[in-house]
């Protein structure tokens, strides 16, 4: 009888290695997962919806919607006074030192774009 105590916790240890290796969780479990948070972010009142850098965005790199992502603050917490949250705040606008991701875009941080560039030929 004292073998089976081993036995089981190396075939535990087994299945462990194996699902690990193969990823075996099914897709059905990554969805439902998926599903259930968004279910419960929906049900909950809905804090303040902001845009922040999906990827670093350099000095003199135009802003575009495609480098932001919109998410939604805890219900309760608010954003700070001097920071730009909106699509019309940011797109198109050129960034003036390094934003990085995750982060709020301070309102300073950003400028308009210029009508023309330094060194180009107007009419």
């Amino acid at each position: 009888m004292m073998s089976t105590p081993g036995l089981l916790s190396a075939f535990r240890r087994t299945a462990l290695v194996l699902a690990l290796v193969t990823g075996t969780m099914p897709a059905f479990a990554q969805e439902s997962a998926n599903q259930s948070a968004t279910r419960i972010a929906s049900n909950q009142a809905g804090g303040e919806v902001v845009l922040i850098p999906s990827r670093v965005i350099y000095p003199g790199e135009t802003i575009n919607l495609a480098a932001l992502k919109q998410v939604t603050l805890i219900v309760g917490k608010h954003k700070p006074e001097a920071v730009a949250t909106r699509a019309e705040e940011l797109d198109g606008k050129v960034a003036k030192r390094t934003l990085l991701p995750g982060r709020y875009i301070p309102s300073a941080a950003i400028r308009e774009a210029w009508l023309v560039e330094q060194g180009a030929s107007v009419q």
